[in-house]
């Protein structure tokens, strides 16, 4: 007889459904595209009905993490009611998925006492060669930038190297089995990046190789001299897998180093993508001060920082049409104000929040790159782009957030471990 074999049948449906949700949430996308996304939402109204416990949400709650998602809502929503005109009144509803954290958690909650960080690192491994298998059919089709339905390429690519590096965690469990297999998320990844043609992504991989060595490298007896020189060894091996990619004819990745040297030169990019990029962030820092408490509006971002576009921007503009500055953190401080800000830190503090809300002494230094490791490549994605534009990523924040608390939670009554 097993462990579970006095479970009843709507515990296992609501396990079940469960499953499905972090399933959609983080594997389906490549195929599928922000309907992933819908259909994590879905599976989770399923999940509810079987396992619906109103003592664990009062929990829920409560925690941390699930108030810094829920307050980022809050925050963003009071600043589209505030504004004068409401102009963003109906953009409410894009972040709805923040405040729907504690539903979300509830929903996964039936995972709890199974869902390991083995088990989530191998999801997003799974999710990963979603990603390149997407990103090679496209090549073999000939596609000049291969992309998941109705997504950016940079958003692939910059979200296919998250996962990918999410499922390195594996490797940081004492006694995981077969260890080796995880490696192969950074490098499905890579391959995804460069069938996306996108450059972003080479700068997400490099954050993450040193986030990755420093966890690895927390409490390890290693001479100190190797604990600084694995970071930088694991940056230099991103660098050779795109540096390759550039032999076989895939120069756009490596091409993502030319407009960093340029500015840190104090020179103007060439590159007319990278050049846009900072008429944009000039002219947003500068529209952020004409509404700093609530902002312009989610879809008022660009004609607010016309003004201060050079005429170099104002061409940009005219050529391609900007819906939103292409960074997330300015998006919101233009769109939000203050009220922007304080909501973007809360979102990419709530996986940390989850990490330490749910802190005991097992798996404990995997739990906390994964965490890091979905902050980090949130923050860094933003960098160039606007994620929070879309459903994907959002819900991905809230399901990772949920399933790292979860690691350190037991079943029968939702406590720690």
């Amino acid at each position: 007889m097993t462990r579970f074999a006095d479970e009843t049948p709507r515990t296992r449906l609501a396990r079940l459904a469960a499953g499905l949700v972090l399933i959609a949430g983080f594997a389906l996308w490549p195929l599928f595209g922000h309907g992933a996304a819908y259909l994590a939402l879905v599976f989770s109204l399923v999940a509810l009905v079987p396992g619906w416990n109103g003592e664990a949400l009062g929990q829920l709650i409560r925690k941390q993490f699930v108030l810094a998602l829920v307050g980022a809502f809050a925050l963003i929503a009071l600043a589209f009611v505030l504004q004068p005109g409401q102009p963003s009144l109906a953009n409410i509803a894009d972040f709805l998925p923040l405040a729907l954290t504690p539903l979300l958690a509830l929903a996964i909650s039936p995972l709890a006492g199974r869902l390991t960080v083995e088990k989530f690192s191998q999801l997003c491994l799974l999710a990963s060669a979603m990603c390149a298998l997407v990103g090679l059919y496209g090549l073999s089709q000939g596609v000049q930038r291969s992309t998941a339905p109705g997504f950016s390429p940079i958003h692939f690519a910059d979200l296919a190297v998250v996962l990918g590096f999410l499922s390195l965690g594996g490797t940081l469990v004492e006694k995981a089995a077969r260890k080796w297999m995880y490696l192969l998320g950074p490098i499905l990844a890579v391959i995804a990046t460069i069938a996306a043609e996108t450059r972003a992504a080479l700068i997400v991989a490099l954050g993450l190789s040193l986030v990755y060595g420093i966890v690895s490298m927390r409490g390890s007896t290693l001479p100190r001299f190797v604990k600084i020189a694995l970071p930088l060894v694991l940056c230099g091996l991103v660098v050779l897998g795109f540096a390759i990619a550039y032999w076989l004819g895939f120069t756009r990745p490596l091409e993502a180093f030319q407009p960093v040297i340029a500015l840190l030169r104090g020179e103007m990019p060439s590159d007319t993508s990278a050049l846009y990029r900072v008429e944009m962030y000039r002219a947003g820092i500068l529209a952020f001060f004409d509404a700093p408490l609530f902002g312009h509006g989610w879809h008022n971002q660009i004609a607010a920082s016309m003004p201060y576009l050079t005429e170099i921007g104002q061409e940009g503009y005219a050529l391609e049409g900007w819906g939103y500055i292409h960074n997330d953190a300015l998006s919101l401080a233009v769109a939000c104000g203050l009220c922007g800000v304080v909501a973007y830190l809360l979102m990419l503090a709530a996986p940390l929040l989850a990490h330490f809300g749910a802190a005991h002494g097992r798996d404990g230094k995997a739990r906390l790159y994964l965490a890091l490791c979905l902050s980090a490549g949130l923050l860094l994605s933003g960098a160039t782009d606007v994620l929070l534009m879309v459903e994907v990523p959002k819900v991905l924040l809230v399901l990772g957030s949920a399933a790292i608390y979860l690691f350190g939670v037991r079943p029968a009554d939702g406590t720690h471990s």
